[in-house]
């Protein structure tokens, strides 16, 4: 029985993953197009703003999005400019079958 529910899950495409977040830690962190300093800067983030990071990038820089007024804005920020501790959330999802 035990593995006919586990079989179950796998069929209708059980996932779990978790989702970091972390803190501008800085005055003003800037949210840029590209991980580069002379980037186009997107948004200007004030100390102790909230983003998601989807992706950690090589040469010190994060892919983060960050939610202002129902806006969502995806860009690159220096991960100095951000807290060492990450607040890390799981997100279950269950896909049900048809």
């Amino acid at each position: 029985m035990k593995y006919l529910l586990l079989l179950t899950f796998v069929c209708l495409g059980f996932t779990a993953f978790a989702q970091t977040y972390r803190t501008i830690d800085a005055p003003i962190g800037f949210l840029r197009d590209e991980p580069k300093v002379t980037a186009t800067i997107l948004v200007r983030l004030e100390e102790k703003t909230r983003v998601k990071v989807l992706e950690e990038i090589s040469r010190g820089w994060s892919k983060v999005e960050y939610i202002a007024q129902s806006k969502v804005h995806v860009g690159y920020i220096t991960n100095h400019t951000m807290s060492d501790d990450a607040i890390i959330r799981k997100k279950r999802t269950v896909a049900k079958s048809e």
